[in-house]
């Protein structure tokens, strides 16, 4: 007999079959990481969000800017977000909303998120703020905190 290093063994002795070198099961989708942050993804190819929230006006004027990456975000929070958006229908507002004459010490907003391929801009006076968009307001404004 003439041995060989291909690893044939025609007695099959010692031999491992492909089956033993598989692993026990494929791992799921939720425990693949995400290559764009590299994080578990849940099966879902989830890019994130940035948002810029601005707020000027006010009794001393002073102004606040929050800038947020929904990718930095704990799951949860993130999912809070998004589903705050969809409430408000956000991306169905028009670009400039307002309440006609401006009141005195009154807040102005200007929120901007990118998505994907799109993106969009709220320039919104607070009397002229839909009911809707306060809850995203006020949870953005708490980030910054």
């Amino acid at each position: 007999m003439i041995a060989t290093t291909t690893g044939y063994n025609p007695e099959g002795a010692g031999q491992r079959s492909c089956r033993d070198r598989m692993p026990a099961r494929l791992p799921r989708p939720e425990e693949q990481p995400n290559p764009v942050v590299g994080r578990p993804f849940g099966g879902r190819y989830n890019p994130g969000m940035r948002i810029t929230l601005e707020r000027t006006g006010g009794f001393a004027g002073r102004r606040v800017q929050i800038d947020l990456d929904s990718r930095a975000l704990p799951a949860p929070r993130a999912r809070q977000l998004r589903s705050l958006l969809a409430k408000s229908r956000f991306f169905d507002l028009p670009v400039l909303l307002d309440a006609g004459a401006p009141g005195a010490d009154r807040f102005h907003y200007r929120v901007t998120v990118e998505e994907d391929n799109r993106s969009h801009t709220v320039d919104a006076g607070e009397a002229a703020v839909p009911d809707d968009m306060r809850p995203l307001l006020d949870w953005l404004l708490n980030q910054g905190t």
